[in-house]
């Protein structure tokens, strides 16, 4: 959250004034390009307790990928990189994201959002490329 190029979106509930309340799922995510190819990051989602397994996760990523695509300039490769535990991989695969072989060490900017060494589980990379 400290870093000023992260930005975050919320799914809301509210149909008048914003408030933070009600909203059940939230992201924050960034972006760079490199070589003509813009990637963007998805560094954290999460939904609030109460309010998990009722489809508010899928909803954000969903409109998040239909975002970029709209926000495609053409001959421009967009990419959607994000680190995945296990038990998440198959969640992200139903929208065509697929785990790559590359190491999260590769990737500073998800390393400075993950807590590698208080972390025993493996982190798997996912990649998206929108079309």
């Amino acid at each position: 959250l400290r870093n000023e190029n992260n930005k975050m979106a919320f799914y809301s509930m509210d149909t008048d004034n914003f408030h933070i309340s009600n909203c059940p799922t939230g992201m924050i995510y960034t972006d760079e390009i490199v070589n003509n190819v813009k990637t963007h990051y998805i560094l954290m989602i999460c939904t609030r307790p109460r309010f998990k397994n009722m489809g508010y996760a899928s909803i954000m990523l969903t409109e998040f990928i239909e975002y970029i695509q709209h926000q495609k300039e053409p001959g421009q490769t967009q990419k959607i990189i994000l680190s995945s535990l296990e038990s998440a991989v198959t969640f992200y695969e139903k929208y065509g994201f697929r785990w790559t072989r590359n190491s999260i060490a590769n990737y500073p900017i998800l390393m400075e959002c993950e807590d590698i060494q208080n972390d025993n589980e493996e982190h798997f990379i996912m990649e998206l490329v929108v079309s």
